[in-house]
């Protein structure tokens, strides 16, 4: 209801020079709102820019160091070293790239797209581990049964590959990262659980949100832009489902996604993304 409106109800007479007065002020508060978002909106997108500029070329120009290390360098014990250097370096830029293809798919949509097909999600869980059993970090293990269902291939694979990186990244070295498949009356249950510090009760909600990370991650060496997570909440409430979060330094970390097996009469479900 607006101001008039409500004058109007309260039995207020107003004259046109003071309806005149109503308008130019609400007017002139819209026109203000406008102008101040503008200069915050420009200067958000150029600490973007920025931040995508910086946080790409470190790892690149150490690449690009190690791989320039390794011509020079006819020493194999080295070699192999300065390799691993460029592997890690080059793993790093993809992951920063596949952060910032998830947030133009959320500015451009608002939720993942999904194209709903019939497979094995244990199918989806070995190729990830392959991929993730690169880094020689931590072991991966892998507890759980078949489970056929109707999800979107590429956006549960994607959004697997974040909890796992999740958990690599801020993992402690040397211990086991496990993913586990569950199939609990008609709903998929996979979870990714590590071990290390807890993400405190205070920052459990935020790292769901765009551009958001917890203060221990932030104040850390590892990189992000705070895109992983809000994409695999997303993924999983497009599905018609949940994500869920359990961290205590006694029990490790655990991302759960919650989704019915046949997601087919819940791919327009609303999201929170």
């Amino acid at each position: 209801m607006s101001s008039l409106e409500v004058l109007q109800e309260d039995g207020a007479t107003l004259t046109l020079r003071e309806t005149a007065a109503i308008h130019h002020a609400i007017d002139g508060g819209i026109k203000d709102a406008v102008n101040a978002f503008t200069p915050v909106h420009s200067a958000l997108r150029e600490r973007f820019l920025a931040a995508l500029t910086h946080d790409l070329r470190n790892p690149l120009n150490a690449a690009a160091l190690a791989a320039e290390l390794i011509v020079r360098n006819a020493d194999p014990a080295r070699t192999s070293e300065f390799a691993d250097k460029v592997l890690s370096n080059i793993r790093r830029a993809d992951g920063l790239i596949r952060e910032l293809l998830d947030s133009m798919l959320f500015h451009g949509n608002g939720r993942p797209e999904l194209e709903l097909t019939r497979f094995d999600i244990g199918e989806v869980v070995s190729e990830v581990c392959r991929d993730a059993a690169l880094t020689r970090d931590h072991h991966i293990e892998t507890d759980g049964e078949p489970v056929l269902g109707w999800w979107s291939r590429p956006a549960l694979k994607r959004a697997l590959e974040n909890m796992v990186g999740n958990a690599v990244k801020y993992g402690s070295p040397g211990t086991t990262i496990r993913i586990r498949v569950r199939s609990v009356d008609e709903r998929l249950l996979l979870s990714v659980h590590n071990e290390g510090n807890p993400i405190p009760v205070e920052d459990q909600e935020s790292i769901f949100q765009m551009f958001r990370r917890a203060q221990s991650a932030r104040a850390g060496e590892q990189k992000g832009w705070g895109i992983g997570l809000p994409y695999v909440r997303g993924v999983a409430e497009s599905h018609g489902g949940s994500i869920a979060l359990d961290s205590a330094r006694e029990r490790g970390t655990t991302f759960l996604i919650d989704i019915p097996i046949d997601a087919r009469p819940f791919r327009d479900a609303p999201t929170l993304a």
